[in-house]
């Protein structure tokens, strides 16, 4: 399959919900699939059938597709999220869905993300854990089943993430 051949990408993502996106050699974001969310972050419920670019002028280094949202990580360590928001994966206090990328947890630099089923997992540039969303299975790994629309800090130390469907 041949995909706009003139952008040359240096990350896609491997994870989400019959949503792609990829990060070309300049840090843009661009995504394609399914909209029914807004989870491309383009401002629409469109689908797309090919790359398009989104918050342009903003430059990206990590991505994450959970089920139908996504989330992103700017040069400057700033976590932005868009698209389904039912268990407040989004991470923005509201179960609002989102068409457009927003920035949430601002004054926190983050490194590393993975977008899971419904529930999100963020590392800060200090290693700590946090994690909001969906909790019916103990996902978030709070001691609790409460979902949570807010970043919750639950563990200190951490390299590298990981979340599943429901794990």
């Amino acid at each position: 399959i041949k995909i706009k051949t003139e952008i040359k990408f240096k990350e896609i993502s491997t994870t989400g919900s019959s949503t792609s996106m990829a990060i070309d050699e300049e840090g843009n974001l661009w995504t394609w699939g399914w909209n029914r969310y807004g989870q491309l972050g383009d401002g629409t419920t469109t689908n797309r059938t090919e790359p398009t670019k989104i918050k342009t002028g903003t430059r990206f280094k990590e991505i994450s597709a959970g089920s139908s949202y996504s989330m992103a990580i700017d040069e400057e360590g700033n976590l932005w999220t868009w698209g389904y928001n039912r268990y407040g994966e989004l991470g923005d206090g509201t179960t609002s869905n989102r068409k457009e990328p927003i920035k949430i947890k601002d004054g926190t630099k983050f490194t590393k993300i993975s977008a899971g089923g419904y529930h999100s997992m963020a590392i800060d540039e200090e290693d700590n854990l946090w994690t909001w969303g969906w909790n019916s299975s103990g996902e978030l790994g709070n001691g609790t089943t409460t979902d949570s629309s807010e970043p919750i800090k639950v563990m200190s130390n951490i390299k590298k993430i990981a979340a599943g469907g429901y794990h």
